[in-house]
């Protein structure tokens, strides 16, 4: 996600903004689309066993505690969706 590392390396102001809220944006239309199918109770994004998606994006979210602390972005409380994998995932 080009958005997550551009975010990173922004210094403050307008475009750090810009990148939050596009990051966000990005994050809406995984939980919202991508991962609609999710349902609730089952250990990971795909199903009860680690498919594809959890492989993929495990890094990712892993990582997401950079941004959380030095960048000022959470993962919305209603993007549940993704949540299911990071408690799967123990984070």
């Amino acid at each position: 996600m080009p958005t997550y590392f551009n975010l990173l390396k922004t210094p403050i102001g307008t475009a750090r903004d810009n990148l939050r809220n596009d990051l966000l944006d990005h994050l809406t239309i995984m939980n919202n689309d991508g991962l609609s199918q999710v349902k609730n109770g089952q250990p990971f994004w795909s199903d009860h066993t680690v498919g594809l998606f959890d492989f993929t994006f495990y890094p990712f979210f892993e990582r997401f505690a950079d941004v959380e602390t030095y960048r000022d972005v959470e993962i919305a409380h209603g993007l549940m969706n993704l949540m299911v994998g990071q408690y799967a995932a123990g984070t």
